[in-house]
């Protein structure tokens, strides 16, 4: 009896303990709970502001999902004259920039009329002898791959130009670029909505397309100003110059 007395006695020292412990551990849970509830609550009440950023913030994400999902959503021919309108715009939108920009950069530099003039028509050079080849090129390979290619050529002319400016040659090259980029366009975009769009469709899928064009000149004359007074003229270039090259990752 005494032999089993003294055995029993250290278990229920054992469960005692390891009760003690249990309820120390759900005091401090318990404890845990109320403290986090306790910031939580003073932080939606001292700073309604983040509650707001935070709503903000999920409606944004929200309607980016939708967006995407109603894009992925539309036929693909509905797909193509969008994104191609979307480019005539940053087509006119470099196209016209320089015709800002000239006015603080012929300050800048000092060039006479003459020297602005040449650089502006630089671009029409360009823009005149890739008419034809760029024909050709979308007839071989394809207006789906050529008008990326445009695209991306006249976008990286257009950006390095901020580069390029105290040389009147190599700024007038750049801008031989941007026009031949521009040039073989029109008959990539033109390949792409014979190809995709059907015949019933087309004359208004070519007035969408090229409509771009009128857009694009009026948001670059537009925006190009604002630019130049908050940020400078070379922003001008490399902003629009983006734009172009996020198109091409798009």
């Amino acid at each position: 009896l005494t032999v089993a007395s003294c055995s029993s006695e250290p278990d229920s020292v054992t469960q005692s303990h390891v009760d003690g412990v249990e309820e120390q551990e759900s005091s401090d849970h318990l404890e845990e709970r109320r403290v986090n509830a306790e910031i939580e609550e003073a932080t939606t009440s001292s700073s309604p502001s983040g509650y707001y950023v935070q709503l903000a913030s999920d409606t944004m994400q929200s309607t980016i999902e939708q967006a995407s999902e109603q894009w992925e959503n539309l036929p693909s021919r509905y797909q193509a004259v969008i994104a191609m309108s979307l480019a005539f715009v940053v087509c006119n939108m470099d196209k016209v920039n320089i015709s800002i920009a000239i006015i603080p950069m012929a300050a800048e530099f000092g060039w006479k009329p003459t020297t602005a003039g040449f650089i502006q028509s630089a671009f029409f050079y360009g823009y005149l002898f890739a008419q034809l080849p760029g024909g050709w090129l979308a007839s071989k390979y394809g207006g789906k791959k050529l008008l990326p290619f445009g695209v991306l050529l006249w976008s990286l002319a257009t950006a390095v130009v901020p580069l390029l400016a105290g040389n009147v040659e190599a700024l007038s090259f750049s801008r031989v670029l941007v026009g031949m980029g521009e040039g073989i366009s029109p008959s990539a975009a033109a390949d792409v909505i014979a190809q995709s769009v059907p015949l019933s469709e087309r004359s208004r899928a070519t007035s969408l397309v090229f409509g771009g064009l009128n857009l694009g000149t009026i948001f670059g004359l537009t925006l190009a100003p604002f630019l130049i007074d908050g940020l400078g003229w070379q922003y001008v270039f490399v902003i629009f110059g983006l734009v172009g090259a996020l198109w091409c990752l798009w």
